[in-house]
């Protein structure tokens, strides 16, 4: 298994803190809350980067 595939769960954990009760959380979802607001799209970019590895 590449060192990449290894660390996904990991990276999931960042994408995972973004929902709350199977929803996004208040603070991260722009106003109809069914969308990242740019701190979400910022933490959930952050976490795919680290997944690809760049």
């Amino acid at each position: 298994m590449s060192d990449a595939l290894a660390n996904i769960p990991l990276e999931l954990q960042e994408v995972q803190s973004l929902n709350e009760n199977q929803a996004l959380k208040d603070d991260l979802s722009s106003e109809d809350g069914a969308h990242l607001n740019n701190q979400g799209i910022n933490i959930y970019r952050q976490a795919l980067l680290k997944i690809l590895g760049k």
